[in-house]
Protein backbone atom coordinates (compact mmCIF):
# COMPACT_ATOMS: atom_id res chain seq x y z
CA UNK A 1 0.00 0.00 0.00
CA UNK A 2 3.11 2.35 0.00
CA UNK A 3 1.38 3.35 -3.64
CA UNK A 4 -1.60 4.54 -2.26
CA UNK A 5 0.55 6.35 0.82
CA UNK A 6 2.70 8.40 -1.68
CA UNK A 7 -0.23 9.42 -4.04
CA UNK A 8 -1.79 11.10 -0.73
CA UNK A 9 1.36 13.06 -0.33
CA UNK A 10 1.41 13.92 -4.13
CA UNK A 11 -2.53 15.17 -3.40
CA UNK A 12 -1.57 16.98 0.37
CA UNK A 13 -2.48 20.12 -0.99
CA UNK A 14 -6.20 19.26 -0.44
CA UNK A 15 -6.18 17.50 2.69
CA UNK A 16 -8.10 20.96 4.17
CA UNK A 17 -10.63 20.05 1.07
CA UNK A 18 -10.77 16.32 2.07
CA UNK A 19 -10.74 16.56 5.93
CA UNK A 20 -13.82 19.05 5.34
CA UNK A 21 -15.63 15.89 3.42
CA UNK A 22 -14.94 13.48 5.96
CA UNK A 23 -16.21 15.51 8.89
CA UNK A 24 -19.31 16.32 6.65
CA UNK A 25 -19.59 12.37 6.32
CA UNK A 26 -19.26 11.57 9.43
CA UNK A 27 -22.61 13.62 10.24
CA UNK A 28 -24.38 12.22 7.39
CA UNK A 29 -23.78 8.86 9.01
CA UNK A 30 -24.68 10.02 12.63
CA UNK A 31 -28.11 11.12 11.26
CA UNK A 32 -28.43 7.64 10.07
CA UNK A 33 -28.72 6.82 13.43
CA UNK A 34 -32.31 7.77 14.33
CA UNK A 35 -34.06 5.54 12.03
CA UNK A 36 -33.88 2.29 13.30
CA UNK A 37 -35.30 3.74 16.45
CA UNK A 38 -37.76 5.42 14.94
CA UNK A 39 -38.91 1.78 13.22
CA UNK A 40 -38.53 0.23 16.96
CA UNK A 41 -41.07 3.29 18.52
CA UNK A 42 -43.73 2.55 15.23
CA UNK A 43 -43.66 -1.24 16.43
CA UNK A 44 -43.46 -1.71 20.01
CA UNK A 45 -45.18 1.55 21.02
CA UNK A 46 -47.37 3.00 18.04
CA UNK A 47 -48.38 -0.49 16.65
CA UNK A 48 -48.64 -2.71 19.57
CA UNK A 49 -49.03 -0.14 22.24
CA UNK A 50 -51.72 1.71 20.63
CA UNK A 51 -50.01 5.24 21.30
CA UNK A 52 -51.49 7.22 18.25
CA UNK A 53 -49.88 10.40 20.32
CA UNK A 54 -46.67 9.20 18.99
CA UNK A 55 -47.70 8.55 15.19
CA UNK A 56 -47.26 12.05 14.58
CA UNK A 57 -44.02 12.79 16.62
CA UNK A 58 -42.44 9.54 14.34
CA UNK A 59 -43.21 10.40 11.36
CA UNK A 60 -42.09 14.32 11.61
CA UNK A 61 -39.08 12.92 12.83
CA UNK A 62 -38.42 10.71 9.68
CA UNK A 63 -39.37 12.95 7.39
CA UNK A 64 -36.83 15.84 8.96
CA UNK A 65 -34.19 13.43 9.30
CA UNK A 66 -34.73 12.25 5.68
CA UNK A 67 -34.89 15.69 4.27
CA UNK A 68 -31.63 17.11 6.21
CA UNK A 69 -29.74 14.18 5.82
CA UNK A 70 -29.87 14.08 1.90
CA UNK A 71 -29.48 17.54 1.66
CA UNK A 72 -26.75 17.77 3.54
CA UNK A 73 -25.47 14.52 0.97
CA UNK A 74 -26.11 16.11 -2.29
CA UNK A 75 -24.03 19.30 -0.78
CA UNK A 76 -21.06 16.76 -0.08
CA UNK A 77 -21.67 14.80 -3.75
CA UNK A 78 -20.68 18.14 -5.33
CA UNK A 79 -18.11 19.43 -2.89
CA UNK A 80 -16.39 15.73 -3.83
CA UNK A 81 -16.78 16.51 -7.38
CA UNK A 82 -15.45 19.63 -7.02
CA UNK A 83 -12.32 18.78 -5.40
CA UNK A 84 -11.92 16.23 -7.37
CA UNK A 85 -11.72 18.16 -10.53
CA UNK A 86 -9.36 20.31 -8.72
CA UNK A 87 -7.12 17.57 -7.67
CA UNK A 88 -7.20 15.85 -11.05
CA UNK A 89 -6.40 19.19 -13.38
CA UNK A 90 -3.27 19.51 -10.94
CA UNK A 91 -1.97 16.03 -10.63
CA UNK A 92 -2.53 15.62 -14.46
CA UNK A 93 -0.72 19.45 -14.90
CA UNK A 94 2.39 17.91 -12.51
CA UNK A 95 3.15 15.12 -14.49
CA UNK A 96 2.86 17.07 -18.22
CA UNK A 97 5.38 19.14 -16.57
CA UNK A 98 7.66 16.25 -15.42
CA UNK A 99 7.37 15.09 -18.91
CA UNK A 100 8.58 17.99 -20.55
CA UNK A 101 11.65 17.98 -18.33
CA UNK A 102 12.67 14.59 -19.27
CA UNK A 103 15.48 14.64 -21.35
CA UNK A 104 15.92 13.17 -25.23
CA UNK A 105 17.42 9.74 -23.45
CA UNK A 106 14.14 9.05 -22.45
CA UNK A 107 12.35 9.63 -25.57
CA UNK A 108 15.01 7.73 -27.82
CA UNK A 109 13.68 4.41 -25.64
CA UNK A 110 10.39 5.03 -25.20
CA UNK A 111 7.22 4.42 -27.63
CA UNK A 112 4.55 8.11 -27.50
CA UNK A 113 1.56 6.39 -27.04
CA UNK A 114 2.97 4.20 -23.96
CA UNK A 115 4.07 7.74 -22.57
CA UNK A 116 0.27 8.76 -23.25
CA UNK A 117 -1.54 5.79 -21.49
CA UNK A 118 0.26 6.87 -18.45
CA UNK A 119 -1.68 10.19 -18.29
CA UNK A 120 -4.96 7.92 -18.33
CA UNK A 121 -2.85 5.87 -15.16
CA UNK A 122 -2.65 9.47 -13.59
CA UNK A 123 -6.22 10.09 -13.69
CA UNK A 124 -7.79 6.98 -12.65
CA UNK A 125 -5.15 6.66 -9.82
CA UNK A 126 -6.46 10.38 -8.49
CA UNK A 127 -10.19 9.22 -9.39
CA UNK A 128 -9.59 5.96 -7.02
CA UNK A 129 -7.80 7.62 -4.77
CA UNK A 130 -10.37 10.54 -4.23
CA UNK A 131 -13.04 7.53 -3.88
CA UNK A 132 -11.24 5.45 -1.89
CA UNK A 133 -10.11 8.08 0.95
CA UNK A 134 -14.18 9.06 0.98
CA UNK A 135 -15.40 5.16 0.89
CA UNK A 136 -13.16 3.56 3.11
CA UNK A 137 -13.39 6.32 6.16
CA UNK A 138 -17.05 6.26 5.92
CA UNK A 139 -17.28 2.80 5.77
CA UNK A 140 -14.62 2.28 9.03
CA UNK A 141 -16.69 5.14 10.69
CA UNK A 142 -20.01 3.07 10.49
CA UNK A 143 -17.98 0.11 11.22
CA UNK A 144 -16.49 1.52 14.53
CA UNK A 145 -20.13 2.89 15.64
CA UNK A 146 -22.91 0.52 14.33
CA UNK A 147 -21.56 -3.03 16.06
CA UNK A 148 -21.32 -0.84 19.33
CA UNK A 149 -24.77 -0.11 18.69
CA UNK A 150 -25.65 -3.42 18.03
CA UNK A 151 -24.17 -4.92 21.04
CA UNK A 152 -25.31 -2.66 22.88
CA UNK A 153 -29.12 -3.96 22.23
CA UNK A 154 -28.40 -7.65 22.72
CA UNK A 155 -24.81 -8.76 22.96
CA UNK A 156 -25.07 -12.02 21.66
CA UNK A 157 -27.31 -11.84 18.47
CA UNK A 158 -24.31 -9.26 17.93
CA UNK A 159 -21.84 -11.98 18.14
CA UNK A 160 -23.72 -14.58 16.06
CA UNK A 161 -24.21 -12.14 13.33
CA UNK A 162 -20.76 -10.45 13.49
CA UNK A 163 -19.45 -14.16 13.76
CA UNK A 164 -18.61 -14.57 9.58
CA UNK A 165 -16.50 -11.19 9.93
CA UNK A 166 -12.89 -12.47 10.27
CA UNK A 167 -12.93 -15.39 7.45
CA UNK A 168 -14.76 -12.69 4.98
CA UNK A 169 -11.67 -10.47 6.02
CA UNK A 170 -9.04 -13.53 5.32
CA UNK A 171 -11.11 -14.51 2.31
CA UNK A 172 -10.60 -10.23 1.23
CA UNK A 173 -6.60 -10.71 1.62
CA UNK A 174 -6.10 -13.32 -0.39
CA UNK A 175 -8.31 -12.77 -3.56
CA UNK A 176 -6.61 -9.02 -3.16
CA UNK A 177 -3.39 -10.59 -3.80
CA UNK A 178 -4.29 -12.87 -6.92
CA UNK A 179 -5.95 -9.74 -8.69
CA UNK A 180 -3.09 -7.15 -8.21
CA UNK A 181 -1.47 -9.49 -9.81
CA UNK A 182 -3.76 -9.93 -13.03
CA UNK A 183 -3.93 -6.20 -13.19
CA UNK A 184 -0.59 -5.08 -13.35
CA UNK A 185 -0.38 -8.21 -16.51
CA UNK A 186 -3.65 -6.17 -17.83
CA UNK A 187 -2.23 -2.44 -17.72
CA UNK A 188 0.66 -3.54 -19.75
CA UNK A 189 -0.81 -4.98 -22.09
CA UNK A 190 -3.31 -1.83 -22.19
CA UNK A 191 -0.04 0.21 -22.93
CA UNK A 192 1.20 -1.67 -25.62
CA UNK A 193 -2.17 -2.06 -27.44
CA UNK A 194 -2.71 2.20 -26.57
CA UNK A 195 0.98 2.68 -27.93
CA UNK A 196 0.37 0.32 -30.98
CA UNK A 197 -3.04 1.79 -31.71
CA UNK A 198 -1.45 5.46 -31.86
CA UNK A 199 1.55 4.37 -33.74
CA UNK A 200 -1.13 2.53 -36.73
CA UNK A 201 -3.26 6.03 -36.63
CA UNK A 202 0.09 8.13 -36.58
CA UNK A 203 1.63 6.35 -39.51
CA UNK A 204 -1.83 5.50 -41.96
CA UNK A 205 -0.64 6.92 -45.26
CA UNK A 206 2.27 4.45 -44.79
CA UNK A 207 0.09 1.71 -43.82
CA UNK A 208 -2.22 2.13 -46.24
CA UNK A 209 0.64 2.69 -49.54
CA UNK A 210 2.19 -0.58 -48.04
CA UNK A 211 -1.38 -2.26 -47.93
CA UNK A 212 -0.78 -3.97 -44.47
CA UNK A 213 -4.04 -2.69 -43.07
CA UNK A 214 -5.45 -6.51 -42.33
CA UNK A 215 -1.65 -7.36 -40.67
CA UNK A 216 -1.89 -4.09 -38.56
CA UNK A 217 -5.87 -5.41 -37.90
CA UNK A 218 -5.08 -8.64 -36.91
CA UNK A 219 -2.07 -7.51 -34.35
CA UNK A 220 -4.44 -4.92 -32.25
CA UNK A 221 -7.07 -7.67 -32.42
CA UNK A 222 -4.63 -9.84 -31.35
CA UNK A 223 -3.48 -7.14 -28.40
CA UNK A 224 -7.13 -6.01 -27.26
CA UNK A 225 -8.09 -9.58 -27.38
CA UNK A 226 -5.12 -10.36 -24.84
CA UNK A 227 -6.57 -7.43 -22.53
CA UNK A 228 -10.47 -8.87 -22.68
CA UNK A 229 -8.90 -12.66 -21.69
CA UNK A 230 -7.53 -11.16 -18.77
CA UNK A 231 -10.34 -8.87 -17.21
CA UNK A 232 -12.37 -11.98 -18.06
CA UNK A 233 -9.75 -13.91 -15.61
CA UNK A 234 -9.88 -11.49 -13.12
CA UNK A 235 -13.93 -10.88 -13.62
CA UNK A 236 -13.98 -14.75 -12.59
CA UNK A 237 -11.74 -14.18 -9.53
CA UNK A 238 -13.44 -11.63 -8.64
CA UNK A 239 -16.89 -12.98 -8.66
CA UNK A 240 -16.02 -16.04 -7.48
CA UNK A 241 -14.82 -13.97 -4.35
CA UNK A 242 -17.76 -12.35 -4.52
CA UNK A 243 -20.25 -15.50 -3.87
CA UNK A 244 -17.89 -16.62 -1.43
CA UNK A 245 -18.62 -13.81 0.94
CA UNK A 246 -22.06 -13.31 -0.02
CA UNK A 247 -22.45 -16.80 0.96
CA UNK A 248 -20.63 -16.26 4.20
CA UNK A 249 -23.08 -13.45 5.47
CA UNK A 250 -25.93 -15.28 4.42
CA UNK A 251 -25.03 -17.67 7.03
CA UNK A 252 -24.40 -14.92 9.46
CA UNK A 253 -27.85 -13.86 8.87
CA UNK A 254 -29.22 -17.46 9.64
CA UNK A 255 -27.65 -17.67 12.64
CA UNK A 256 -28.72 -14.13 14.13
CA UNK A 257 -32.31 -14.63 12.63
CA UNK A 258 -33.12 -18.28 13.94
CA UNK A 259 -31.89 -17.06 17.42
CA UNK A 260 -33.57 -13.70 17.37
CA UNK A 261 -36.77 -15.55 16.29
CA UNK A 262 -36.51 -17.49 19.31
CA UNK A 263 -35.83 -14.81 21.51
CA UNK A 264 -38.88 -12.94 19.67
CA UNK A 265 -41.74 -15.91 20.44
CA UNK A 266 -39.75 -16.27 23.71
CA UNK A 267 -41.00 -13.50 24.74
CA UNK A 268 -37.55 -12.10 25.58
CA UNK A 269 -36.84 -9.89 22.90
CA UNK A 270 -39.45 -7.34 21.27
CA UNK A 271 -40.22 -7.41 17.39
CA UNK A 272 -39.35 -3.45 17.21
CA UNK A 273 -36.06 -4.08 19.28
CA UNK A 274 -35.20 -6.71 16.47
CA UNK A 275 -36.54 -5.33 13.29
CA UNK A 276 -34.50 -1.90 14.69
CA UNK A 277 -31.21 -4.30 15.20
CA UNK A 278 -32.33 -5.48 11.66
CA UNK A 279 -31.67 -2.25 10.26
CA UNK A 280 -28.39 -1.98 12.42
CA UNK A 281 -27.29 -5.00 10.81
CA UNK A 282 -28.06 -3.55 7.33
CA UNK A 283 -25.47 -0.28 8.73
CA UNK A 284 -23.05 -2.64 9.18
CA UNK A 285 -23.00 -5.31 6.02
CA UNK A 286 -23.34 -2.23 3.56
CA UNK A 287 -19.98 -0.77 4.74
CA UNK A 288 -18.68 -4.07 4.83
CA UNK A 289 -19.89 -4.89 1.23
CA UNK A 290 -18.41 -1.64 0.19
CA UNK A 291 -14.70 -3.03 1.53
CA UNK A 292 -15.16 -6.44 -0.17
CA UNK A 293 -16.29 -4.43 -3.32
CA UNK A 294 -12.91 -2.29 -3.48
CA UNK A 295 -11.56 -5.59 -3.96
CA UNK A 296 -11.95 -5.53 -7.43
CA UNK A 297 -10.94 -1.87 -7.67
CA UNK A 298 -8.01 -1.32 -5.32
CA UNK A 299 -5.60 -3.74 -7.44
CA UNK A 300 -6.18 -2.44 -10.60
CA UNK A 301 -5.58 1.22 -9.10
CA UNK A 302 -2.56 0.34 -7.54
CA UNK A 303 -1.16 -0.98 -10.73
CA UNK A 304 -2.04 2.39 -12.05
CA UNK A 305 -0.60 4.77 -9.47
CA UNK A 306 2.33 2.09 -9.38
CA UNK A 307 2.55 3.03 -13.47
CA UNK A 308 1.77 6.85 -12.39
CA UNK A 309 5.10 6.85 -10.12
CA UNK A 310 7.42 4.84 -12.64
CA UNK A 311 7.84 7.90 -14.55
CA UNK A 312 6.80 10.53 -12.16
CA UNK A 313 9.77 9.07 -10.07
CA UNK A 314 12.37 9.61 -13.27
CA UNK A 315 14.79 12.50 -12.28
CA UNK A 316 15.61 14.24 -15.44
CA UNK A 317 19.84 13.39 -15.85
CA UNK A 318 19.64 16.89 -18.01
CA UNK A 319 19.10 19.64 -15.29
CA UNK A 320 19.87 22.89 -13.83
CA UNK A 321 23.21 22.42 -11.16
CA UNK A 322 23.07 23.93 -8.04
CA UNK A 323 24.23 26.95 -8.12
CA UNK A 324 23.75 27.60 -12.21
CA UNK A 325 23.20 31.02 -13.15
CA UNK A 326 21.55 32.50 -16.07
CA UNK A 327 23.31 32.48 -19.00
CA UNK A 328 23.99 36.26 -20.98
CA UNK A 329 23.49 36.78 -24.66
CA UNK A 330 26.05 34.79 -26.31
CA UNK A 331 28.37 35.97 -28.75
CA UNK A 332 28.43 32.80 -29.97
CA UNK A 333 32.18 30.90 -29.37
CA UNK A 334 32.21 27.17 -28.70
CA UNK A 335 34.58 25.18 -27.16
CA UNK A 336 34.86 21.65 -26.45
CA UNK A 337 37.51 19.86 -24.67
CA UNK A 338 38.50 16.38 -24.16
CA UNK A 339 34.43 15.89 -24.76
CA UNK A 340 33.24 11.59 -25.06
CA UNK A 341 30.01 10.71 -25.02
CA UNK A 342 28.17 7.25 -25.23
CA UNK A 343 24.43 6.13 -24.86
CA UNK A 344 23.38 4.26 -21.75
CA UNK A 345 26.86 3.49 -21.06
CA UNK A 346 27.31 1.86 -24.77
CA UNK A 347 30.38 1.66 -26.87
CA UNK A 348 31.91 5.50 -27.03
CA UNK A 349 29.86 7.76 -30.04
CA UNK A 350 32.08 10.98 -29.33
CA UNK A 351 35.77 10.19 -28.10
CA UNK A 352 37.92 12.75 -26.89
CA UNK A 353 36.72 15.96 -29.11
CA UNK A 354 38.81 19.13 -28.69
CA UNK A 355 37.74 21.67 -31.17
CA UNK A 356 37.65 25.48 -30.68
CA UNK A 357 34.81 27.49 -32.76
CA UNK A 358 35.36 31.15 -32.76
CA UNK A 359 31.84 33.42 -32.57
CA UNK A 360 30.49 34.49 -35.55
CA UNK A 361 31.37 31.08 -37.73
CA UNK A 362 29.87 28.80 -40.07
CA UNK A 363 31.14 25.23 -39.39
CA UNK A 364 30.45 22.13 -41.40
CA UNK A 365 30.38 18.67 -39.73
CA UNK A 366 30.44 15.57 -41.95
CA UNK A 367 30.80 12.19 -41.98
CA UNK A 368 28.97 8.85 -43.17
CA UNK A 369 26.22 7.77 -41.15
CA UNK A 370 25.90 7.00 -37.48
CA UNK A 371 29.61 8.59 -36.91
CA UNK A 372 28.07 10.84 -34.01
CA UNK A 373 27.50 14.22 -36.16
CA UNK A 374 24.11 14.85 -34.71
CA UNK A 375 25.33 13.68 -31.33
CA UNK A 376 28.12 16.19 -31.58
CA UNK A 377 24.90 18.91 -31.75
CA UNK A 378 22.85 17.76 -29.21
CA UNK A 379 25.78 18.10 -26.78
CA UNK A 380 25.97 21.55 -27.06
CA UNK A 381 22.23 22.78 -26.23
CA UNK A 382 22.72 19.71 -23.27
CA UNK A 383 20.25 17.69 -25.15
CA UNK A 384 22.57 15.17 -23.79
CA UNK A 385 25.19 15.49 -21.78
CA UNK A 386 28.72 14.57 -21.99
CA UNK A 387 30.20 11.42 -20.54
CA UNK A 388 33.34 13.35 -20.25
CA UNK A 389 34.91 16.10 -21.02
CA UNK A 390 33.38 19.73 -21.09
CA UNK A 391 31.57 22.04 -23.46
CA UNK A 392 31.96 26.08 -22.65
CA UNK A 393 30.33 28.76 -24.91
CA UNK A 394 32.14 32.45 -24.36
CA UNK A 395 33.97 30.90 -21.46
CA UNK A 396 31.23 29.68 -19.43
CA UNK A 397 30.68 25.90 -18.78
CA UNK A 398 27.18 25.19 -19.98
CA UNK A 399 26.92 22.74 -17.13
CA UNK A 400 26.91 25.92 -14.92
CA UNK A 401 24.44 27.93 -16.63
CA UNK A 402 20.70 27.26 -16.42
CA UNK A 403 19.04 25.54 -19.11
CA UNK A 404 15.98 27.27 -20.20
CA UNK A 405 18.28 30.67 -20.79
CA UNK A 406 21.42 28.19 -22.40
CA UNK A 407 18.71 26.93 -25.02
CA UNK A 408 17.41 30.44 -25.75
CA UNK A 409 20.57 31.61 -27.02
CA UNK A 410 20.60 28.31 -29.18
CA UNK A 411 18.63 27.88 -32.59
CA UNK A 412 17.94 23.98 -33.31
CA UNK A 413 16.71 23.00 -36.62
CA UNK A 414 16.24 19.39 -36.68
CA UNK A 415 16.49 16.96 -39.92
CA UNK A 416 12.20 16.93 -39.49
CA UNK A 417 10.88 19.59 -39.24
CA UNK A 418 8.18 19.80 -36.33
CA UNK A 419 4.96 21.83 -37.20
CA UNK A 420 2.07 22.43 -34.85
CA UNK A 421 -1.72 21.82 -35.26
CA UNK A 422 -2.96 25.71 -36.10
CA UNK A 423 -1.85 28.79 -38.37
CA UNK A 424 1.35 29.71 -40.42
CA UNK A 425 1.18 32.47 -37.64
CA UNK A 426 0.86 30.33 -34.75
CA UNK A 427 3.86 27.95 -35.64
CA UNK A 428 6.16 31.18 -35.82
CA UNK A 429 5.46 33.10 -32.80
CA UNK A 430 4.69 29.39 -30.66
CA UNK A 431 8.41 30.35 -28.96
CA UNK A 432 7.86 34.36 -28.78
CA UNK A 433 3.88 35.03 -27.76
CA UNK A 434 4.34 38.65 -27.60
CA UNK A 435 5.96 38.89 -31.22
CA UNK A 436 4.41 41.78 -33.63
CA UNK A 437 3.09 40.68 -37.01
CA UNK A 438 5.74 43.03 -38.19
CA UNK A 439 8.51 41.22 -36.35
CA UNK A 440 6.23 37.79 -37.57
CA UNK A 441 6.39 39.09 -41.23
CA UNK A 442 10.65 40.46 -40.78
CA UNK A 443 11.33 36.75 -39.91
CA UNK A 444 8.94 35.14 -42.25
CA UNK A 445 11.08 37.25 -44.96
CA UNK A 446 14.56 36.52 -44.03
CA UNK A 447 13.51 32.70 -44.20
CA UNK A 448 11.92 33.24 -47.17
CA UNK A 449 8.93 32.36 -46.41
CA UNK A 450 7.12 35.21 -46.47
CA UNK A 451 6.02 35.99 -50.15
CA UNK A 452 4.44 31.92 -50.43
CA UNK A 453 2.42 32.36 -46.86
CA UNK A 454 0.35 35.83 -48.55
CA UNK A 455 -0.52 33.84 -51.71
CA UNK A 456 -2.49 31.24 -49.46
CA UNK A 457 -6.24 32.31 -49.23
CA UNK A 458 -5.63 33.16 -45.27
CA UNK A 459 -2.15 33.98 -45.78
CA UNK A 460 -0.81 33.99 -41.98
CA UNK A 461 -4.05 32.69 -40.70
CA UNK A 462 -3.93 29.66 -43.03
CA UNK A 463 -4.35 26.49 -40.99
CA UNK A 464 -1.28 24.11 -41.59
CA UNK A 465 -3.09 20.87 -40.84
CA UNK A 466 -1.98 18.33 -38.54
CA UNK A 467 2.02 18.27 -37.90
CA UNK A 468 1.86 19.93 -41.41
CA UNK A 469 0.02 18.10 -43.90
CA UNK A 470 -1.17 20.77 -46.00
CA UNK A 471 2.08 22.44 -46.54
CA UNK A 472 5.34 20.85 -48.29
CA UNK A 473 8.74 19.74 -46.65
CA UNK A 474 10.77 22.77 -48.19
CA UNK A 475 7.56 25.11 -46.86
CA UNK A 476 8.26 23.68 -43.34
CA UNK A 477 11.83 23.80 -43.10
CA UNK A 478 11.76 27.23 -43.65
CA UNK A 479 8.71 28.19 -41.35
CA UNK A 480 10.72 26.06 -38.96
CA UNK A 481 13.75 28.86 -39.47
CA UNK A 482 11.32 31.52 -39.05
CA UNK A 483 9.93 30.41 -35.79
CA UNK A 484 13.81 30.60 -34.77
CA UNK A 485 14.78 33.76 -36.41
CA UNK A 486 11.76 35.21 -33.97
CA UNK A 487 13.99 33.93 -31.17
CA UNK A 488 17.41 35.65 -32.70
CA UNK A 489 20.01 33.43 -30.73
CA UNK A 490 23.68 33.44 -31.05
CA UNK A 491 24.45 30.36 -32.08
CA UNK A 492 22.04 28.28 -34.76
CA UNK A 493 22.55 24.17 -34.91
CA UNK A 494 21.04 22.73 -38.57
CA UNK A 495 20.53 19.11 -38.59
CA UNK A 496 20.64 18.32 -42.04
CA UNK A 497 18.40 21.31 -43.50
CA UNK A 498 17.96 19.72 -47.05
CA UNK A 499 18.52 16.00 -46.47
CA UNK A 500 14.98 14.91 -47.73
CA UNK A 501 13.92 17.92 -50.80
CA UNK A 502 14.38 18.03 -54.02
CA UNK A 503 17.17 20.50 -55.79
CA UNK A 504 14.91 23.72 -56.25
CA UNK A 505 13.41 23.22 -52.78
CA UNK A 506 17.05 22.68 -51.72
CA UNK A 507 18.23 25.88 -53.41
CA UNK A 508 15.51 27.44 -51.70
CA UNK A 509 16.41 26.64 -48.12
CA UNK A 510 19.60 27.49 -49.21
CA UNK A 511 19.28 31.20 -50.32
CA UNK A 512 17.35 31.36 -46.71
CA UNK A 513 20.04 29.78 -44.53
CA UNK A 514 22.35 32.54 -46.87
CA UNK A 515 20.29 35.09 -44.22
CA UNK A 516 19.52 33.37 -41.56
CA UNK A 517 23.29 32.33 -40.50
CA UNK A 518 24.47 35.78 -40.77
CA UNK A 519 26.21 36.84 -37.96
CA UNK A 520 25.67 33.81 -36.00
CA UNK A 521 27.67 31.30 -34.83
CA UNK A 522 26.47 28.26 -36.99
CA UNK A 523 26.94 24.55 -36.94
CA UNK A 524 25.78 22.66 -39.86
CA UNK A 525 25.15 18.40 -39.42
CA UNK A 526 26.01 18.41 -43.59
CA UNK A 527 24.02 15.55 -45.67
CA UNK A 528 24.90 17.51 -49.36
CA UNK A 529 27.67 19.41 -50.60
CA UNK A 530 25.72 22.42 -51.22
CA UNK A 531 25.26 23.30 -48.05
CA UNK A 532 28.80 23.13 -46.63
CA UNK A 533 30.76 24.50 -49.59
CA UNK A 534 30.97 28.13 -48.17
CA UNK A 535 31.45 26.85 -44.51
CA UNK A 536 34.33 28.80 -42.68
CA UNK A 537 35.65 25.31 -40.94
CA UNK A 538 34.39 21.95 -42.17
CA UNK A 539 34.65 18.98 -39.38
CA UNK A 540 35.23 15.28 -40.74
CA UNK A 541 34.00 13.10 -38.24
CA UNK A 542 35.01 9.32 -38.47
CA UNK A 543 34.09 6.57 -35.93
CA UNK A 544 33.72 9.08 -33.18
CA UNK A 545 36.76 11.62 -34.14
CA UNK A 546 37.43 14.56 -35.58
CA UNK A 547 40.16 13.63 -37.96
CA UNK A 548 40.34 16.26 -40.14
CA UNK A 549 39.27 20.17 -40.42
CA UNK A 550 39.67 22.81 -42.61
CA UNK A 551 37.82 25.06 -45.47
CA UNK A 552 36.47 23.38 -48.62
CA UNK A 553 39.18 23.90 -50.30
CA UNK A 554 41.89 23.02 -48.10
CA UNK A 555 40.21 19.37 -47.38
CA UNK A 556 40.01 19.00 -51.54
CA UNK A 557 43.66 19.72 -51.59
CA UNK A 558 44.61 17.05 -48.68
CA UNK A 559 42.80 14.50 -50.65
CA UNK A 560 42.34 12.44 -47.62
CA UNK A 561 38.69 11.36 -45.54
CA UNK A 562 37.11 14.57 -47.23
CA UNK A 563 38.38 13.73 -50.58
CA UNK A 564 36.91 10.36 -50.80
CA UNK A 565 33.46 11.53 -49.38
CA UNK A 566 33.28 14.20 -52.38
CA UNK A 567 34.43 11.78 -54.65
CA UNK A 568 31.81 8.78 -53.85
CA UNK A 569 29.43 11.64 -53.86
CA UNK A 570 28.21 10.55 -50.48
CA UNK A 571 27.34 14.58 -49.88
CA UNK A 572 25.58 14.76 -52.94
Amino acid sequence: MKELTRFFYLIRPYWKFIVESIVVGVLITLLGIPFPYFTKLLIDDVFIGKDKSLLLFVVLGILFFTIFRQLISSLRSYFVLHTQQEMGLDIQFKFYHHLLKLPFKFYDSKEIGEVLSRFGDAGQSLMFTVNLINRLIMSSISLLIFPAILFYIHWKLALLALAVFPLNAYIFMQVSKIIRRYWKRIAEKSADASAKNYESLSGIRTIQSLTIEDKIFDKLRSLFSGVRDLQLRSGFVQQSSNFSLNTLQAIGTFLYMWYGWNLILNGSLSLGTYLAFTMFIGYVAGPIQEIVSLIGEIQPALVHINRFFEYYDIEPDIRDMPGSISAPKFIGSIQFEDVSFSYNSGPPVLSNINIEIPAGTTVAVVGKSGVGKSTFAYLIPRFYDPSSGRILIDGYDIKELKLKSLRQNIGFVFQEPFIFHGTMRDNIICSHSKASQSEVEKAAQIANIHEFIMKLPNGYDTNVGERGVKISYGQKQRLVLARILLLDPSILILDEPTSSVDMETEHEIMDALKQVTKGRTTIIIAHRLSTIVDADLILVIEDGRIVEKGNHNKLLLDGNSYSRLYSSTMLI
